[in-house]
Formats: C-alpha cells, sequence, structure tokens
C-alpha cells in the first residue's frame, strides 16, 4: 500500500534503502546497493463493527507487518543481504534522496524491530545475473530513528 511518504517521488533511486544493526552506542547502517525492489506490506489495522445494519465503530485487529527486499546477486556469498540472515532487532531506514536535490518534509522513516529470515535465490538462469531475496517481519513505522534503548534491540559487535 502506498502512503503519503511517497509524494514526489518519481523514480525507485530516489529511495534509499539501508539495514541498521546497534552496536551498543549507535546505529551503524549498510545501504543496500545494487538493490531491485523493496516491499514493505502496511497493512490496515482496523475493522469496522456492525450491530446488524447499524455502524458501531472500529476494532483494532491483528495485521501481519511484513517486508521484502531484491538484490542482485552478490559477488561474495556472504555478503550483500547474506549479512542479515536469521537476524532480529534490526532497524530497516527508508529514505528519499530527490535526483533534483530538492528537499522533501520527511526524508526517511524506519522500521523497527525487522526480523529476517533466509535468503532465498531467483530461478538461476544459464545466462547472465539473478536476483536473491530476504522477508521478514517489523513492528511499525517511526520517523525518528530509535534511541537504540528499546526492549527489542539486539546489540552486534
Amino acid at each position: 500500500m502506498a502512503d503519503n511518504f511517497y509524494n514526489g517521488v518519481r523514480y525507485g533511486d530516489e529511495i534509499e534503502i539501508s539495514i541498521g544493526k546497534y552496536n551498543g552506542t549507535a546505529w551503524e547502517y549498510e545501504l543496500i546497493t545494487h538493490r531491485e525492489g523493496f516491499s514493505p506490506d502496511i497493512p490496515e489495522d482496523t475493522e469496522a463493527v456492525y450491530d446488524g445494519l447499524e455502524y458501531k465503530g472500529d476494532k483494532k485487529i491483528r495485521a501481519e507487518k511484513t517486508l521484502t527486499l531484491t538484490q542482485a546477486m552478490p559477488a561474495d556469498y556472504g555478503s550483500g543481504l547474506f549479512a542479515y540472515e536469521d537476524l532480529a532487532g534490526l532497524v530497516i531506514k527508508e529514505e528519499i534522496v530527490p535526483q533534483d536535490g530538492s528537499t522533501v518534509e520527511v526524508p526517511a522513516r524506519y522500521y523497527t524491530n525487522v526480523n529476517l529470515r533466509k535468503v532465498s535465490a531467483d530461478e538461476v538462469p544459464n545466462e547472465g545475473g539473478f536476483n536473491i531475496t530476504i522477508s521478514g517481519r517489523y513492528d511499525s513505522i517511526v520517523k525518528d530513528e530509535p534511541a537504540g534503548t528499546e526492549s527489542w534491540v539486539k546489540t552486534y559487535t
């Protein structure tokens, strides 16, 4: 689902995706180079409640928040998205960097408590490159970088 965060974005290369690990004092981000795709699922977390035909309001429902990152296969196994397999307590930073040098009202947002699974590969062709994909779950999307003191944060050194 698209939202107003993407207002003014015309091309996919105006969005940079970085994965952050907490080192005990600060978040260290790695920009995902050769990115082929980023798909956050921002589900509805409310549904309407009716008493017969009369609308009574909305109630919160459980909604699984997932995301998927795709990257061209890196030259070295263990680099790129492979370095994040089965890690938890991460942050994904989604940043808008306009090509025309203009500024945006909210230049970045953060997906918190990201827990990633194993990397999977696309069908490997006889010739040419192929992509790898990693997916996982997140808790919330916030405008400010997490402090690092949250209970879900894992420390990586």
